[in-house]
């Protein structure tokens, strides 16, 4: 034993011994810390992949975010975070995203290609890209699920509904469990009016995927809507517990209105509207929970602030006249039951313009009249996209030209105005 000793003592006091001993030390420090690295960045990998299939999309990107933090100069993961981004809606950390996939890859490639189209389809401009994804998806592409997402979203943003609803299908057919898409025809079915349709799709989606938040929130938002405010409190409150946010937190508080609970909706609506001061849904739910409650002065205040950040909105409009009513202020409250008729008017109209689209999927005027509606009524938005659905129609439709060349020169973007102005002239 002793002379063990004496051997490990004179192996140590050896320069070359010690630094044999160094190196095999760093060697295997090194080569734990790559394959723990590389453990940790395929656990993360495949992580995000598990995510996008339950198309949580938010979990999927932290995840991703993980592996780019251990190989920041991998082209994949930026392509990966490309699509990630699209599918959230973050269309330009997508474009980020793509650009750096583009530097690393040394140009473009045909995934990048793809990725391209995708992001242009989806932001509804689909005029450049469909002819091109349409080729892909005649090819049977084994992307074909993510085409026809874009597409699906491309298509609703500028209200080309039925395409949208075709596509839906198309989806559908292929993965009856695609969440996005339930959701989607839903939203179809809801804006023409089949809300019974659009009720069991929102239900299917739950069903696929209880942990949904989005669907279980719109879920509930149309059961408020259906007046059936006890079969979505069950909903809100999980919401609340689970995936608490600001849209969930103004739905519960409208449940507990509708349920008679004015102080728990009190309670809700107060934060909200400390943090969205200018969001009129927010103040008309303050107004309407405090004229349940016969707090008719602070009703009357909180509903002349939402008619004045919204003045389209035609149940605040209605929901003030009563409250002005109610304190005897006649005069002042036809004026704005009439406002609210007039509003009422154009909802209808607006309608009529959606269902005649439907209806008539390559005649531009319902889209153009849809947009001259919304635009009067200050949803400069809603109206933007359904005249730029109008020239994905007909790409020469005059009125919409002209309609789009007034708006611009009232936003001061003359150049915009201009550009209209010409298009209009040559299709005169």
């Amino acid at each position: 034993m002793r002379a063990f000793g004496q051997q490990c003592l004179s192996f140590v006091r050896c320069p070359l011994s010690v630094a044999i001993w160094l190196l095999v030390l760093s060697i295997l420090a090194w080569a734990g810390r790559h394959f723990y690295l590389h453990w940790q960045f395929t656990r993360h990998l495949q992580d995000a992949q598990h995510a996008e299939e339950r198309f949580d999309f938010a979990s999927a990107r932290k995840h991703l975010a993980e592996c780019l933090h251990i190989r920041p100069h991998d082209p994949k993961i930026h392509l990966y975070l490309t699509r990630n981004a699209r599918r959230l809606g973050d269309y330009s950390a997508a474009q980020a995203d793509l650009d750096a996939y583009r530097e690393m890859a040394g140009g473009p490639t045909p995934e990048s290609t793809l990725e391209a189209a995708l992001l242009l389809a989806q932001q509804g401009d689909l005029p450049g890209v469909e002819d091109y994804l349409r080729q892909r998806l005649q090819q049977d592409d084994p992307q074909t699920p993510l085409i026809l997402e874009a597409l699906i979203r491309g298509a609703i943003r500028v209200y080309r509904l039925p395409d949208a609803l075709r596509w839906t299908e198309e989806l559908l057919a292929r993965q009856p469990d695609n969440v996005p898409a339930l959701l989607a025809r839903a939203m179809i079915q809801e804006s023409i009016g089949h809300t019974d349709k659009a009720l069991e799709d929102f239900q299917t989606a739950l069903r696929h995927q209880p942990e949904h938040a989005e669907a279980r929130l719109q879920l509930a938002e149309t059961l408020l809507r259906l007046h059936r405010p006890a079969e979505a409190l069950e909903h809100l409150e999980w919401l609340r517990t689970d995936h608490p946010s600001a849209d969930a937190a103004l739905a519960l508080a409208r449940c507990y209105r509708l349920l008679g609970r004015l102080d728990e909706a009190a309670g809700l609506l107060g934060p909200l509207a400390a943090e969205h001061p200018q969001d009129g849904v927010v103040l008309r739910e303050n107004g309407r929970t405090a004229l349940a409650a016969d707090r008719l002065a602070e009703a009357e205040d909180w509903l002349r602030r939402a008619v004045a950040v919204a003045p389209a909105d035609h149940a605040a409009h209605y929901d003030l006249a009563r409250c002005l009513q109610r304190r005897g202020k006649e005069t002042e409250a036809e004026r704005y039951f009439r406002r609210s008729e007039e509003i009422h008017a154009d909802i209808k109209r607006l309608a009529q313009a959606a269902e005649q689209a439907m209806q008539a999927p390559t005649d531009p005027r319902p889209r153009w009249q849809a947009g001259l509606i919304c635009l009067r009524n200050g949803q400069d938005r809603q109206g933007l996209r359904w005249l730029l659905g109008a020239l994905q129609v007909d790409p020469a439709h005059r009125p919409t030209h002209l309609a789009l060349a007034a708006y611009y020169e009232r936003c001061g973007q003359e150049q915009k105005a201009a550009y209209h102005r010409r298009l209009a002239h040559v299709a005169d």
